[in-house]
C-alpha cells in the first residue's frame, strides 16, 4: 500500500550540516528521511552546479503523489513519528537559520535547520494546519526586530 503525504519539507539539515533530511508529513505522523552521506553531497553540489539534481526532490514528488510504499520508507532508513509520540513541534525564528524543533516523549528533541529562510512560512503553515494542538511558534515578533531576523 502507498502512503500519501499532505506535506513535504526539505531540503533540511541536522548535525551542523552534515546531513540532510526530508520530513513527510501526514495528519497521523511525521516520516524523517535521511539522505545518505553521498546524497548529502550531492545536495551541496546541486547548490552549486545546475546539472547536479537534489538526491531527495524525486522522494518529496512521490510522498506527494501517493507513490511512497512501506518498502520505500524502510529502504530509506526513514525515521517515523506518530503523533501520538510527539509532545511538541515548534518553529523558530532564529538570527542564523530558522529551525524545526521536534519534541518526542522521553527522547532528546530533534533539531532540524532550513536551507532556505525564504521557506519558513511554508513550513509554519504546514505544521499549523495539520497539527494545531501539537504547533507552536517562538520568535515570530510582529515588532522591527521580529521582521528584520525573519530577512
Amino acid at each position: 500500500m502507498n502512503s500519501t503525504f499532505e506535506f513535504v519539507l526539505g531540503p533540511i539539515w541536522t548535525r551542523w550540516g552534515f546531513q540532510d533530511h526530508s520530513l513527510l508529513l501526514r495528519s497521523d505522523e511525521i516520516v524523517d528521511v535521511p539522505y545518505s552521506a553521498k546524497g548529502t553531497l550531492r545536495h551541496v553540489l546541486s547548490l552549486h552546479l545546475p546539472f547536479i539534481a537534489d538526491p531527495g526532490e524525486s522522494v518529496r514528488l512521490r510522498a506527494l503523489e501517493g507513490k511512497v510504499s512501506e518498502k520505500d520508507l524502510l529502504s530509506f532508513r526513514a525515521v517515523r513519528y506518530p503523533v501520538e509520540v510527539i509532545e511538541q513541534i515548534r518553529v523558530e525564528c532564529r538570527w542564523t537559520q530558522n529551525q524545526i524543533v521536534l519534541i518526542t516523549l522521553g527522547e532528546t528533541p530533534r533539531i532540524y535547520r532550513l536551507h532556505h529562510r525564504n521557506r519558513t512560512d511554508a513550513c509554519r503553515s504546514a505544521f499549523r494546519s495539520l497539527y494545531p494542538t501539537l504547533y507552536t511558534e517562538r520568535g515570530f515578533e510582529d515588532s522591527l526586530i521580529g521582521r528584520l531576523r525573519k530577512l
